[in-house]
């Protein structure tokens, strides 16, 4: 990884895109939301900023057209 990348709990997610947490699961379940990750031996999830706010220009652009 060439840029640093910051990590994402769920609650700074919500704050970013203006979902809530069910409407984020249901997404990630239909594919249409970046899925979190997970720390190494651990069950706390994250997500990675760069992966949410390529979703957030991908929602921009299909706006857009």
């Amino acid at each position: 990884m060439s840029e640093a990348t910051n990590f994402l709990r769920l609650d700074d997610v919500i704050r970013r895109v203006g979902l809530k947490r069910s409407q984020i699961y249901n997404m990630i379940k239909a594919g249409s939301f970046p899925a979190s990750r997970s720390y190494p031996g651990t069950r706390s999830t994250f997500w990675l900023e760069s992966d949410i706010a390529d979703w957030q220009q991908q929602v921009i652009d299909a706006t857009n057209g």
